[in-house]
């Protein structure tokens, strides 16, 4: 199948990033088309990014009196950026570190 799509890789392999399991995320976005599911994707990483963000401002009480600031720094947290721009797979895991 390398060779019919690109005839100069046919010694390339593809080593995926993420376990099989992760595809499972993934699996109902198949039905849209490319940029519609990405866009789907990173609204639903922005959602569980700030729900994580919040349950952590809730449960640590020396942040319940800063509830703007803690805001501001989790919405300009360098690798929420990343996260966004890059479609990365990170933001369920960060929920579940967060809820456990």
């Amino acid at each position: 199948m390398v060779r019919a799509v690109a005839p100069s890789g046919a010694d390339a392999q593809y080593l995926p990033v993420y376990p099989p399991h992760v595809a499972l995320w993934f699996a109902p976005f198949a039905v849209f088309p490319y940029l519609t599911a990405l866009s789907l994707w990173v609204a639903l990483s922005a959602v569980l990014y700030g729900l994580a963000a919040w349950l952590l401002w809730r449960h640590t009480r020396g942040l319940r009196p800063y509830g703007a600031e803690a805001w501001m720094l989790a919405v300009a947290f360098p690798p929420l950026l990343q996260l966004l721009a890059h479609g990365q797979a990170a933001a369920p895991a960060l929920l579940l570190l967060t809820t456990s």
